[in-house]
Order: structure tokens, then C-alpha cells, then sequence
């Protein structure tokens, strides 16, 4: 059976059409890639070699490339220089073995002007090919587009014979002179091209066809057919695939790893775009380039200059770094300190290496430039049901030294969150179960955290699979007898459970892990089982995992044990001591393909450091805040691991790139481990930031005394404590005081006693669990600050009120439900001229929540472009003390919002750029916009903003604004609809004739975010909240509450 031309295109990939017209080339080093695509050529640059020559998987080839360099005289200088060009051979002569066509290896960067030197150096490199039995017709030089450059090609061609890839091409003065210097090949950089139009005008966004790059190559590529110059052309550094498909018919295109599977999944049609039949009968006048024309017509390109000049400084700066680091190796080698194990990674103290498995050692070089392609390879996936990281730590159970201990779990999984019966299959687990269960995005699935305690054997194995996942098994032991040095039973070490570890190929890394030992023992960690060998290196003394940079990408697993010794044996080798106690960690690593090693997030100095310890006593509130610093991605989550109880603020996107988070817990009464950790860490989409724990340990208390009172008298909303003295020897009772210090603290010759308000003297109130909580404390402050011998006294006072459930038969609760409170509700964005639109009145001599008076007097000068613009933001809801709430608003020059900037961050303007107009009508909000401030340079904009609606339990209370107060997470008294995302269409921003308002249309549906609405105003729901759960709440907080 036949099948038609368009049937059979529809059914052909856009890479298979594209490759009828044009000769794909990789732009990688991949071999998986390039056996999956199957390039004609590849290529290589000193970017590449530098981070492949920094892999254990290419050592053989940095050996031999080293031992070539010291095997011929002259000076060290010399030498090294032989030894680099032996290595930048040896890779082309590894990818030849994969690609049917051509290679093209680089002159040193540093060469760029420099003919003569340039000449000297491709030959050499051509001669070492020939040594090893590949013809100069397999190979092209690769030498950058200077005059100098071009005039050393031409010289390599006529005179030698050796073809060339003149690179780093941007100008059309560059491309003609390598056409009259008769050179094989150019490489136009097409993506650095629109990387510069992109940031150095106000456009931000073009079809393929008008891409400046696109534009470029085309007239190169034109000019050449008409005037029969024999060079070709290859298309390098695409962004998108869309520019690839508007080059199809140039003669090579080399494209990244990532395009060509986007290309390959993509079945439109691709037409040839360029062809010789059409470039005859381009409008195009053939030039003469000799040296002065060629450098004045360079230099009035002032994109070519830059990016020019920019790529010569960054291959020249990976050439000096790969040039340092076979410099260092050649020097151990000649003075006798050569180690073939030490090639790679600098031995540190304590450092164990474990046997690498064949298939790791000898993958074929599969790692090259694809760590480098401008698109990234699709995230590796993780399973339904996989482990993501586990860890165990026990503690005694009593003095008595009993055959038990309790051990406390905690299991990270990804989604969907299995049951604990799917964990604990022994028995007897109890669960500590969370209001808020900690969840986390990334990696890709998302995960949760689980956590439980069991009394186990004091040497115990628990093994944990999750459906088809590979078991995980956690080891403990307890040595329970009493220490000679200590007199008392040994306390085991801790282990922090990070979030999933998530690591760039190619970037080399440091990631610790976290110990605490409350006796002061000497820590030590070992490996029990890794899947990443020597890539992956355990520094025994800090337990600090040292990461290489050459695992493949995936996931790879890891287990440590844990163990603590005497502070004496700290200089002993390892094996000559026996441990007191073992526990052990679990961890998933994934490995991504990533943006950048000197990129990850960062955190800010208000973020608590690693290793920090809180001191809590009962019933104490902990806040932590983190704050992260990303300045290339921007930051998806702030992941944390922490103990049952532990609350985490929404994450805040604040100006100059700064995401965070406010971590709050509660100490209430648990049978949680004495050491609690806290581990947090930034995730983009491809990067992570390191990581960071810290410990809370859970302060032990002495029992009062006999004779204390501590009375909780709610109808009076007051706490009164009778403390005697008997048990307070040494201490100075006028120095006591509560949190509020001017709240009087009484005493007399046998008691202390103190009655103070619950709304006052400082006293906290907070939720915990279902309870109410009020916390105060008494203390001794003392005056002076010079050391004294005086006692202290730190005693911690709190009321719990439970929440108690409404059973009366005489009347029944119901939930309402959103749209019976507030209707069915919608939202709209509208843009006026200030002074004009349906609050004219109001905004015409605006009230502003912040009165700078300058800005708002002023006069509009007079410009075609508007500075001034007011932001109205509507609801149709008609409750009558509904209150509309503004949480976040973000502008952007495009409608995917994929470059944006803030207005409003939790209803704070961001910046100098944004006030708000107060209004009388609560369920509107208006924003006055000055658009030189905002930076906004573009004539259109896009809007978008976070929105609901609020109303309070009591007629006389207001809803919280989240600008100007801190809501109360635990106390809730209102009641709120879920969060709707509102965009505007097209907002102009040129000045017309005749005023004119500029309207997005009102969406009179909120759609949820599943469906979401395709009209010119989208509005969806982005985050539902409870609401039944905050009316029951709400509810069980207006019944009276009796005391225990």
C-alpha cells in the first residue's frame, strides 16, 4: 500500500525532514546522543575538555596524555603545551570512533591573534592525528574569527591542505573575508546572536524568521550561494527549536542534545527555508574585505565586537585553568609524588574510596560537551513509591540498662505518601503524625516525609521497600553497659535526614553529613554501601561527602553507618577502635543535568548556619527565617525536614532575587528524640543550593518543687504561680521577672507569686495541636554584666486549653461552604489613567498609604510614553464586610509571564515603583503604578496578581492586611475563600490622542487551575485552602472552653 507525500511527512519527526535538506551535526559529546540521532560530525572546544578531563571516566586519556607531554624534551613550559594538544587529541580520536564524518579540534584561545602561532599549532595537531592513523581529511581546525584567525585558515588551506572551522563568527565583515580566504567551514553563532539583541534592547521576544540570528545566517548563507564561494555554512547556538526549522536547507546545522530530541518528538511540517536557487536571486552586492575594511566594518558592529571579544576571554580562561591543572600533575610526576589514584581528587584525611564497578569505570566515554548545550536534557525520573533518604537514631529508655532501645525513623518518599502500615510491616510503630505533613516538589514526582518510633533490640536491622523499590536497611547498635571515662551509659550519636540530594553532573561538590554527639564523642562515618564509587568520596573525620562531578545522569544510592568513639582515639586509625554505637543514613542522590556550577542559590546572612544548636525549654516557641540568594533560576521551593509540629510559611519572592521562608515549632509535651534536626535547601528547577541543618535540643527541666501552684483561670483570662523558696538557694528574687519586665513579680520570706493577665506581660499565645496555648516565662535577669557566682532561675509557664467539641442536641454546626458566604465570585484587573476610570473621585487627589509627597504632586511631562498608571483590582461580590485581599502581583513584558518582575508582595509594594490609593469600597484595590521606577522600558505589559476574599467571625474585628501585620497562623478568625490567579490582557503603554482606559475584561467565572479559562483574563484557583477546616476551627473557638 502507498501512503502520500503528506501522509508520510505528518508521519516523518521535523528532525528526520530537516535532515533531507541539511547535515545534522552534534553539538556534543554524548555518545548516547549521538547514537541516538546519528550525527554526521561532532566537535570539541576547551570548554568540554576541562570539565571531562576533571572525570575519572577519561583519566586513561589525561594519563596518556601527561606521559606524552614529559616524553619529549624541552621546557616545562613546552612540555606542557605537548601534553595538552596530545589531549585535545585524544578526545577527537575517542569521538571519531562514534561519528562517520569529521571532528574539529580547537587552537588555543590565546592564539586568536597570533598567525603564525595558530598555523604552527594546527599542524601539530594535524601530525598528532596522522600518528595515530586518522587522515587531516577527518579533522577541521577549529580557529577563532579574527583577522588574524581567518588569515592563518586561509594559509592552513592553499599551503597544507588542512580544512578548517573558522568559530566565534557574529559579523557579516567576518564571514566574507573567510569566504575570500577560501576556508572549509564558518560556525555563525545563531543563540549568542539573540542573546544580545535580548539584553541590550527592549525587545524580548521573535518569531524565528526575524531572529537576529536567524537574520544573520540567512544573508551568509545567501551571500555565499549567489557568489559561489565554495566555504559552507553551519548554523551553532540555537536557542529553540524554532530557529532550527527556520534554517532548514543551510548546509550543516549542529544542534544540542536537547533540541534534537524536541525535534525528534516534533511531526509539523518543516519546509526548506534555504536553497541556492533562492539566494541567486537575493538583493546582494559582493564586497572586497581586505585587512582595514575587514576591521572597520567589524568594528561598527558593535554586537560582534562584544561577543567576539567575550568568547575568546572564556575559551582562553578554560584553557589557563585545564593548562594550571596538567601543569600541577606533570610537576607531582616529576618529582616522584605521581599517583595514579590521586589523579583526579586530592587525598584529604580520613578519606575512603571504595572499588569502582566496571561499567562505571569504562562507559565509553559517554560525558562530553552535552553538560555544556543550551538546552537542558530532560530531569531523570523518579518512581512512584522510591525512597528518597532514610535515617534512624535511638535513645535510651531508661537507666536500667533494659535489652531496648526507642528508635526514632524518618523516611523520605516520593508521591503518592504510602501508609505507615506500608513502612512498619514489624508492629508496635508509633506514628508522629503532623497537622501540616512536610511535603516538597522536586525532584520531579515530589516527596513527603514520615515519621515514627519503635522500641527495638539494642542491635537491630529494619528494612523498608515500598512496592517494587530495592530494599533499604537501617542498622543500629547500642553499647549499654556504663563507660569508664563517663560513669553513665553511652548516649549514641545523631544523624540529620537531609531532603533529597540533588547534584549537577559535571560540578563537583561538597555535601555533609550532619552529625551531633551530646557526650562529645569523636564522630566518625563510613560507607556500608554506595552506587557511585569513586565519583562519590566519604571523608571519614568531617563525614563530608566529596562529589567529583562524573556520575551519569540518575539516581544512585548510599548508605552510611554512623559511630562514635572516645575523644582518645581521634588520632588512631580507624580500624584499631571499637565503636560505642552505630547508626546509620539512608540517601537517594539524583543526578541532573544542570545551568551552571557557580550558580546555585545561595543563602543570605539572616539564614542560621550549619551545624547551629536551640537550646528549647518546654513549651518554648522556635522561629527560624531563610532567606535565599538565586540569581540565574528562580527558586521553585525552600525544601525543609524537620520535626512533627514544624510550621512553614508560605514561601515570599522579595526584590533582588530573594526568596523565604519563616520556619515556627512548639515544644509541647512529646516523646520526641532529645536532638531534633532542621534541614533545609533551595531547589530551581535545575539546580540546588547546599544544604543546611541545624538542631534543637530539647532542654531537660527539673521537677518543681513540692508546694507549687500554677493555676490557669480562663473565665478571668489570668495564670497565677506560687513558687516557694526552699529550693532557691543563692538567688536574688528582686531580679525576677516575667517576659514583660514591668508585670510585678511579689515575693516574701517563704514563697514567690505572680498573677498576670493572659492578653499581657508578655505572655504568647499559640496553638498545639488542637490546644490553646499560653506561654510566659520567669527568669532572673541579672543587672550587672560581670561574671557572678549567683544562681539563676529559667522557669517556663504555660495554660493548655483544649478545644472542646459542641454535642448539645439542641443545635447542629454546618460548614459553609465558599459560595454560600460570598457568592459566586470573580475578579478583574482595569488600568486608568489616574484621575479617570469608575474612581475618579477617589483617585484624582488620592489618599496613599504611604504619603511621598513629591511623587505624588508631581507633573506629568510631557512624553509619548505613559509614567503614571493606576491598577484597579475588582471582585464582584456584594457580602457587606467582605474584604478584598491582595496578595502578590507580578508584571512581565510577555503573556507566559516568563521573565516578570514584582508589584505587590503580600500586599506590599515591592520596591519605589508601587502605592496604594485607599478606597472606600472593600472589595476594591487600587494601585498607583509608576512606571519609570518599575523599570517597566517595553510599550506593552502583562499583569498578574494573587487574590481572595476575607470576612471576620466578629462584626467589629477587620481581616488582617497582610502588609502591615503578621496574621497569626494558629489562631484563626475569619474565614476566607481560596486564592485565585487573576491576568490582565495587553496593558499599552503609549499615550494616545484622545484618553482612552485600558481594560482587561472581567471574567465573571473562577475557574479552578485544572481548567483553566481561556479568555483574555484568566482566573484560577491557586491554592485552595480548607475553608470547612478554618470554620471548624473558627467555630470550636467561639464554644466555651473548659480547663483539664
Amino acid at each position: 500500500m502507498s501512503v502520500s507525500p503528506d501522509k508520510r511527512r505528518k508521519m516523518e519527526s521535523a528532525l528526520e525532514q530537516i535532515k533531507k535538506y541539511t547535515v545534522v551535526v552534534a553539538d556534543t559529546g554524548d555518545f548516547n546522543a549521538i547514537e541516538e540521532y546519528k550525527p554526521q560530525d561532532a566537535t570539541t572546544n576547551p570548554s568540554l575538555i576541562l570539565a571531562a578531563a576533571k572525570m575519572p571516566t577519561y583519566q586513561h586519556l589525561v594519563e596518556q596524555a601527561i606521559k606524552y607531554g614529559m616524553s619529549n624534551s624541552g621546557s616545562e613550559e613546552e612540555q606542557v603545551t605537548n601534553a595538552m594538544d596530545k589531549l585535545f587529541v585524544n578526545f577527537g580520536l575517542e569521538i571519531l570512533k562514534k561519528v562517520p564524518g569529521r571532528v574539529s579540534t580547537e587552537v588555543d584561545a590565546r592564539l586568536s591573534f597570533d598567525k603564525d602561532e595558530m598555523v604552527s599549532r594546527a599542524r601539530k595537531l594535524i601530525s598528532l592525528y596522522e600518528e595515530a592513523g586518522v587522515s587531516k581529511e577527518r579533522i577541521l581546525i577549529k580557529l577563532s574569527s579574527t583577522w588574524e584567525g581567518i588569515q592563518a585558515g586561509q594559509e592552513l588551506e592553499e599551503k597544507h591542505g588542512i580544512h578548517c572551522n573558522m568559530t566565534l563568527l557574529f559579523s557579516f565583515a567576518q564571514a566574507v573575508a573567510c569566504a575570500e580566504a577560501k576556508v572549509t567551514l564558518i560556525s555563525p553563532f545563531v543563540g549568542r546572536i539573540l542573546d544580545w539583541y535580548k539584553e541590550n534592547t527592549d525587545r524580548k521576544n521573535y518569531e524565528p524568521h526575524e531572529d537576529p540570528g536567524v537574520v544573520s545566517v540567512t544573508k551568509i548563507y545567501n551571500y555565499y550561494k549567489k557568489f559561489n564561494y565554495p566555504t559552507v555554512v553551519m548554523g551553532a547556538s540555537f536557542r529553540n527549536t524554532g530557529e532550527v526549522k527556520a534554517l532548514a536547507g543551510c548546509d550543516l546545522l549542529t544542534i544540542s542534545p536537547g533540541l534534537l530530541g524536541e525535534l525528534s518528538q516534533d511531526h509539523s511540517a518543516v519546509t526548506c527555508s534555504l536553497t541556492p536557487q533562492g539566494a541567486k536571486e537575493c538583493d546582494l552586492e559582493q564586497l572586497h574585505m581586505d585587512e582595514k575594511t575587514f576591521r572597520w566594518l567589524h568594528n561598527e558592529d558593535r554586537m560582534a565586537v562584544e561577543k567576539l571579544s567575550d568568547g575568546i576571554r572564556k575559551f582562553a580562561a578554560d584553557a589557563i585553568k585545564l593548562e594550571t591543572m596538567i601543569k600541577e600533575r606533570m610537576f607531582n610526576v616529576k618529582n616522584g609524588k605521581y599517583n595514579k589514584r590521586k589523579i583526579f581528587c586530592k587525598r584529604r584525611g580520613g578519606i575512603r574510596r571504595l572499588g569502582q564497578s566496571t561499567a562505571m569505570m569504562r562507559p565509553n566515554l559517554r560525558w562530553g560537551v552535552w553538560v555544556l548545550a543550551v538546552s537542558l536534557l530532560p530531569l531523570p525520573q523518579i518512581t512512584a513509591g522510591s525512597i528518597l533518604g532514610a535515617a534512624v537514631n535511638i535513645e535510651l529508655l531508661d537507666q536500667d540498662r533494659s535489652q531496648q532501645v526507642r528508635a526514632h525513623y524518618s523516611l523520605v518518599s516520593s508521591l503518592p505518601c504510602p501508609t505507615l502500615d506500608d513502612l512498619c510491616h514489624e508492629g508496635n510503630c508509633i506514628d508522629q503524625l503532623s497537622s501540616s505533613p512536610v511535603i516538597g516538589v522536586l525532584p520531579s514526582s515530589g516527596w513527603c516525609l514520615h515519621q515514627w518510633q519503635k522500641n527495638i533490640p539494642k542491635n537491630h536491622t529494619s528494612i523498608f521497600q515500598l512496592r517494587s523499590d530495592r530494599a533499604v536497611s537501617l542498622y543500629s547498635a547500642a553499647d549499654l553497659s556504663v563507660r569508664s571515662d563517663t560513669k553513665h551509659v553511652n548516649q549514641p550519636p545523631y544523624v540529620a535526614l537531609p531532603p533529597p540530594v540533588r547534584l549537577q553532573t559535571a560540578c563537583s561538590q561538597e555535601i555533609p553529613v550532619n552529625v551531633m554527639d551530646l557526650d562529645g564523642d569523636e564522630i566518625r562515618c563510613r560507607y556500608k554501601k554506595t552506587d557511585l564509587g569513586e565519583l562519590l568520596q566519604l571523608n571519614e573525620e568531617t563525614c563530608t561527602l566529596l562529589y567529583d562531578g562524573g556520575a551519569y545522569l540518575g539516581q544512585y544510592s548510599v548508605e552510611i553507618m554512623v559511630e562514635d568513639f572516645p575523644p582518645s582515639v581521634k588520632n588512631q586509625i580507624h580500624s584499631e577502635a571499637k565503636p560505642f554505637s552505630t547508626i546509620s543514613v539512608h540517601l537517594l542522590i539524583t543526578v541532573e543535568n544542570g545551568a551552571g556550577c557557580s550558580v546555585v542559590p545561595e543563602f543570605t546572612g539572616v539564614s542560621p548556619v550549619g551545624g547551629a544548636v536551640i537550646h528549647v525549654l518546654p513549651f518554648e516557641e522556635v522561629h527560624v527565617n531563610i532567606t535565599i540568594d538565586s540569581r540565574v533560576q528562580s527558586v521553585s521551593e525552600i525544601a525543609v525536614i524537620g520535626p512533627p509540629g514544624l510550621f512553614i510559611s508560605p514561601m515570599e519572592i522579595g526584590p533582588n532575587f530573594q526568596s523565604s521562608v519563616t520556619l515556627s515549632w512548639v515544644r509541647g509535651p512529646n516523646q520526641f528524640a532529645h536532638l531534633l534536626s532542621i534541614c533545609f535547601t533551595a531547589n530551581t528547577q535545575s539546580l540546588q543550593s547546599n544544604i543546611r541543618c541545624i538542631w534543637l535540643q530539647q532542654t531537660q527541666t527539673d521537677p518543681l518543687p513540692p508546694g507549687t501552684e500554677l493555676k490557669c483561670k480562663e473565665r478571668e483570662l489570668q495564670m497565677s504561680l506560687v513558687l516557694p523558696i526552699s529550693f532557691m538557694e543563692n538567688l536574688h528574687f528582686s531580679d525576677l521577672q516575667l517576659n514583660d519586665p514591668t508585670c510585678p513579680v511579689f515575693y516574701n520570706s517563704t514563697h514567690v507569686i505572680a498573677t498576670f493577665p493572659l492578653t499581657g506581660c508578655g505572655t504568647k499565645r499559640m496553638h498545639l495541636g488542637s490546644e490553646l496555648l499560653y506561654t510566659n516565662t520567669l527568669r532572673s535577669i541579672n543587672p550587672n554584666s560581670t561574671i557572678s557566682r549567683v544562681a539563676t532561675l529559667l522557669l517556663p509557664l504555660a495554660c493548655r486549653i483544649p478545644g472542646q467539641q459542641a454535642k448539645s442536641p439542641a443545635f447542629k454546626i454546618t460548614i459553609p461552604e465558599e459560595v454560600k458566604t460570598f457568592g459566586a465570585v470573580s475578579f478583574w484587573l482595569e488600568f486608568h489613567p489616574p484621575g479617570e476610570g469608575p474612581l475618579a473621585k477617589e483617585t484624582r487627589v488620592p489618599r496613599l498609604r504611604a504619603l511621598p509627597a513629591v511623587r505624588a504632586a508631581r507633573d506629568l511631562r510631557v512624553t509619548d510614553k505613559m509614567e503614571m498608571l493606576d491598577l484597579h483590582v475588582f471582585s464582584n461580590c456584594s457580602l457587606a464586610r467582605a474584604e478584598l485581599i491582595v496578595g502578590r502581583c507580578i508584571e512581565s513584558e510577555t503573556e507566559d509571564f516568563t521573565n516578570s518582575k514584582p508589584l505587590l508582595n503580600q500586599g506590599c509594594a515591592s520596591g519605589n515603583g508601587t502605592l496604594e490609593i485607599l478606597i472606600s469600597t472593600s472589595t476594591v484595590r487600587v494601585f498607583r503604578l509608576y512606571l519609570n521606577s518599575l523599570g517597566i522600558k517595553g510599550d506593552t505589559m502583562y499583569v498578574e496578581c494573587v487574590v481572595h476574599l476575607c470576612v471576620t467571625t466578629k462584626q467589629t474585628d477587620r481581616c488582617s492586611d497582610p502588609c502591615t501585620e503578621t496574621p497569626d497562623p494558629t489562631i484563626i478568625e475569619s474565614i476566607l475563600t481560596r486564592s485565585y490567579t487573576v491576568q490582565s490582557g495587553p496593558v499599552p503603554l503609549i499615550k494616545v490622542t484622545e484618553p482612552s482606559t485600558t481594560t482587561a475584561n472581567p471574567t465573571r467565572t473562577a475557574n479552578p487551575v485544572t481548567q483553566p479559562s481561556t479568555s483574555q483574563v484568566t482566573t484560577s484557583a491557586s491554592r485552595a485552602l480548607d475553608t470547612g477546616a478554618l470554620w471548624v476551627i473558627t467555630v470550636s473557638l467561639l464554644v466555651l472552653m473548659l480547663l483539664p
